[in-house]
């Protein structure tokens, strides 16, 4: 059961024509703030993570309306646009990834995500999920080329997170992390396309 006052989260909503259609829970989870709903359901492979030292963004929650789906086949590709942002936005070592078995083939192939575990059945939906991870600084320029569509500007990022030192996690963010690195790329990305950021970035 969620928290309603999880320090270390932040909910994104998914609006078409001013409707909700989808959402995305985004928290970042280490050993100082080792807060998530799988740490029940995988307790031996999140405690691994956890104790390994590393920061990792956990995109939890991950829902969108299947009346909408039926009609917009884009919107699993929108809706996964949200944990993409957050790896550019926050300055994470991983991104974790658990997912229906089904599902495990294209987070492999889109983002290289290494599985931790078997498949595990999760009998509240009766369904078998795998727990992955990839590590963002080795894969992320190779998603953002593959899907230059996924590239977020960082004054939307701030929008969409605020300053990434509001999360306690990166409280003493220190700007020579290596995600710098992404957002000097959306910079350039958004010269190149005429676009303006509409705000001064911190």
């Amino acid at each position: 059961k969620d928290s309603p006052d999880e320090e270390n989260a932040v909910t994104i909503g998914l609006f078409l024509d001013r409707v909700l259609v989808g959402a995305c829970k985004v928290s970042i989870i280490n050993a100082a703030y080792p807060q998530s709903q799988w740490g029940e359901f995988f307790p031996q492979e999140m405690k691994r993570l956890l104790n390994s030292g590393i920061t990792l963004i956990d995109p939890a929650r991950l829902v969108a309306a299947l009346e909408v789906a039926d009609r917009c086949p884009e919107l699993p590709f929108l809706m996964m646009r949200i944990p993409v942002a957050a790896c550019q936005h926050f300055p994470a070592d991983e991104c974790l990834s658990i997912v229906r078995r089904s599902h495990a083939p294209f987070y492999r192939r889109m983002f290289r995500a290494k599985p931790l575990a078997p498949p595990k059945l999760y009998e509240p939906l009766d369904v078998e999920l795998v727990i992955a991870t990839c590590t963002i600084r080795e894969v992320w320029d190779e998603v953002l080329t593959r899907n230059p569509f996924w590239r977020v500007h960082p004054v939307e990022l701030r929008e969409m997170f605020g300053p990434v030192s509001d999360m306690p996690a990166f409280a003493d963010f220190d700007k020579t992390v290596p995600n710098v690195k992404l957002i000097e790329e959306a910079l350039k990305f958004a010269a190149t396309n005429d676009t303006e950021p509409s705000e001064k970035i911190a």
